[in-house]
């Protein structure tokens, strides 16, 4: 039987601030694959699958957090403050939305996936919540991923200062160091 809570990943960090955002973005793509597998999986059994949960509580009220604010309080300002091009102003603002609407299906997910690890709900009882949820997170993730790698990521090395990239990144570890 195939695991089914993702690989932990190598502990080699990346050096700079697009390589830790990469690696998040990985983490995310991962945990949101979970997130679909125990929706569709019929083959775990009810405790791998309150792991699973437990582990998708943590991961999306804990570090997805961390991410955004490093997207919002630090990667943004900074972009506009160095004279981001239009398109790249506009990918931020709209960046910043679909952190909301993935707030809003994490208002939903967050307590059912409390509950599934808890023993509280069973993956039978909420499969359809557990589909249509994990399907929202993959959709505006599949965007919203797609938009900052192709369109602000590659910005940050060419119009930051290497102080501020440094600065930035400096921002990234300390959230996680908390």
């Amino acid at each position: 039987m195939t695991p089914i809570l993702p690989r932990r990943q190598s502990t080699h960090e990346p050096d700079d601030a697009v390589g830790l955002m990469l690696a998040c973005h990985t983490r995310i793509r991962s945990f949101g694959s979970l997130a679909a597998r125990i929706a569709l999986d019929t083959s775990p059994s009810d405790e791998e699958v309150a792991e699973a949960a437990a582990a998708l509580h943590r991961y999306f009220s804990v570090a997805l957090p961390l991410h955004v604010a490093d997207e919002d309080l630090s990667l943004r300002p900074r972009l506009e403050r160095f004279g981001a091009p239009a398109e790249v102003r506009e990918a931020l603002s709209r960046m910043s939305m679909q952190h909301l609407d993935i707030d809003q299906v994490l208002a939903e997910a967050l307590p059912l996936w409390l509950a599934l690890s808890r023993g509280e709900a069973s993956r039978a009882q909420r499969s359809k919540d557990l589909v249509s949820l994990g399907r929202s997170l993959g959709e505006h993730f599949d965007g919203h991923l797609d938009l900052e790698e192709r369109v602000i990521f590659p910005v940050v090395r060419t119009l930051l200062p290497a102080d501020e990239e440094e600065a930035l990144a400096g921002e990234i570890r300390r959230r996680r160091s908390v």
